[in-house]
């Protein structure tokens, strides 16, 4: 008996041991993978300084992003790089450049080494962590801004310009051509700037049920109060499943956002008008039958102005085509550039993210009744309204611009940037009421009054700026032609959203809804593309 119990007491004390010892040796393990797996990224990273370094020795090498495919090497900004480093290389990952240097890696894999790092930023070395999001692209004419308390200001792209884990999405601002700023420099939006746009990011998505997914902590998702459509951000190597599978009418699958293929062209994001396009002189009946229309250079994309109404939907296309041609007031390049009028594609696009963690749906100050956008019931089409509710409200007016953040409470957040699809400042407005946007959504190639010529449609190049449908009912057109990421018969009845189906004579699509219904971000109806009301659709512009 007493050597049983001496058996027992070692029992015990080895135990206790095996207890403190197993966690130090466990640490002790991951922080040597954590050592190697950073002095293996550090190794590849000097390699990819070098590549870049002898590139230009032969000719001017600049690129601004760099994805590692299977192989380890890289493809930049389109063009492939070999990568010579010592031992194993990555299989994946994104390395973003600056001037020849490099400035962040992002989701660098080893094949049999696990990522174990998610630092956000080491002083002096390089940015190392697990998120990925598409950089936004600062094209010619476009500088990045950021909002500090109570006013605009240029922003540091080195630094937290934006955060879409906290619904803070990417903003950019066109500014007049005399106006010169440095970051950190206030922006006085009235007078200094000529249109604010803000980067959607490209993303795979997934619906899941039919009304979205359950979060946690959230309630079951339903007509009125959908759930989430969930989203990863992918690089422009990412195109998940071409067909997605089916149940009723939602995707099952993950598929990559139709908006981010823009032609032959896949792209890492688009630029979309924060808000509804406005003129200099107010109303104003534009003459633009072709790109080259001058009256492009007075068109703003501004709030707390009346939004640009009672045109046809080609001049609201060639004006915002216009936008980039040659010697334009915006600054933008054709060659760089696509300026055009929104499509039903893209608008989906938005939509989508505002549904999802990382816009309003995920903004935790909005209550469950509270998660869509709201409505601008400005009977004056003042961009950037609301009237601090998802619903319409007849008294037609709008009691907040869009920049007011005063927190109502009970879960109903802000009253102004409510309004927005983040839910605060950073988002797009005017999707819910103001008047309905025209979108480039058209039935089987048909013209009516809406001033496109029918050679139009006869032109190839022009594919690229339209969605086409080619039968009158959209359930039908969606289920047979996969007009998947459109925000049709995916999100039918979100919200209590209406979804028009197409007529002989009503052969274009518009979205969002007027001041005076219910609309909402899903809303979509039918028009026959004629500026012949005051109250007539306005224009979206989307840069991509």
């Amino acid at each position: 008996g007493f050597t049983l119990v001496e058996l027992l007491a070692v029992i015990l004390i080895l135990s206790f041991i095996a207890i403190i010892a197993v966690p130090i040796v466990i640490n002790i393990i991951t922080e040597a993978k954590e050592r190697s797996y950073v002095l293996s990224i550090k190794s590849y990273v000097r390699a990819v300084e070098q590549s870049i370094y002898n590139e230009n020795l032969n000719r001017e090498f600049n690129p601004t992003e760099c994805i590692i495919n299977s192989s380890g090497n890289m493809v930049c900004d389109g063009e492939n790089l070999v990568i010579n480093v010592d031992g194993n290389k990555p299989i994946s990952g994104v390395i973003y450049v600056k001037d020849k240097k490099i400035t962040k890696v992002l989701n660098i894999e080893y094949r049999n080494l696990k990522n174990y790092i998610t630092k956000n930023y080491l002083d002096n070395e390089y940015i190392i962590t697990d998120e990925y999001i598409p950089i936004p692209k600062l094209y010619k004419g476009l500088t990045p801004v950021i909002y500090k308390v109570d006013h605009w200001e240029v922003a540091d792209i080195t630094g937290n310009w934006y955060n879409y884990s906290n619904q803070e999405w990417a903003n950019a601002v066109i500014l007049e051509k005399e106006t010169e700023k440095n970051v950190g420099d206030t922006l006085d939006i009235e007078k200094e700037v000529r249109a604010m746009l803000v980067w959607i990011p490209r993303y795979s998505y997934t619906i899941g049920n039919t009304y979205g997914i359950r979060l946690e902590g959230g309630g079951i998702p339903s007509e009125k109060t959908p759930g989430a459509i969930d989203i990863k951000f992918v690089s422009i190597t990412t195109k998940d499943i071409n067909i997605p599978t089916y149940e009723g009418n939602n995707p099952k699958n993950w598929y990559t956002h139709p908006a981010f293929t823009f032609g032959g062209e896949e792209l890492s994001g688009l630029w979309v008008g924060k808000f509804e396009a406005s003129h200099v002189l107010g109303q104003k009946i534009l003459d633009c039958v072709n790109e080259e229309c001058n009256e492009a250079d007075n068109i703003r994309i501004l709030p707390n102005v009346s939004a640009l109404r009672n045109n046809n939907i080609s001049s609201m296309f060639y004006v915002s085509r216009s936008m980039s041609r040659e010697n334009n007031s915006f600054g933008l390049d054709r060659n760089e550039v696509n300026t055009h009028l929104i499509k039903n594609s893209e608008w989906g696009a938005v939509a989508y993210l505002s549904q999802s963690t990382y816009g309003k749906y995920g903004n935790k100050i909005y209550s469950d009744t509270n998660k869509a956008v709201y409505h601008n019931n400005s009977k004056d089409f003042i961009t950037g309204s609301s009237n601090g509710t998802p619903d319409f409200i007849n008294d037609y007016t709008s009691s907040c611009d869009y920049s007011d953040i005063l927190d109502r409470g009970n879960g109903t957040g802000y009253c102004g940037a409510g309004a927005s699809t983040t839910g605060n400042i950073t988002g797009i407005y005017d999707m819910n009421g103001g008047a309905s946007e025209f979108t480039m959504a058209n039935y089987n190639k048909k013209t009516n009054k809406d001033g496109f010529a029918s050679s139009f449609f006869l032109d190839d190049s022009n594919e690229k700026y339209y969605d086409l449908y080619l039968d009158k009912n959209i359930t039908s057109a969606c289920d047979k032609y996969g007009c998947y990421g459109h925000g049709l018969t995916e999100v039918y009845k979100w919200y209590g959203s209406f979804m028009a189906n197409f007529s002989d004579d009503f052969v274009w699509h518009i979205r969002g809804g007027m001041y005076d219904d219910n609309g909402g971000i899903f809303n979509s109806n039918n028009d026959y593309g004629a500026g012949d009301w005051d109250d007539k659709p306005v224009l979206r512009v989307v840069i991509s």
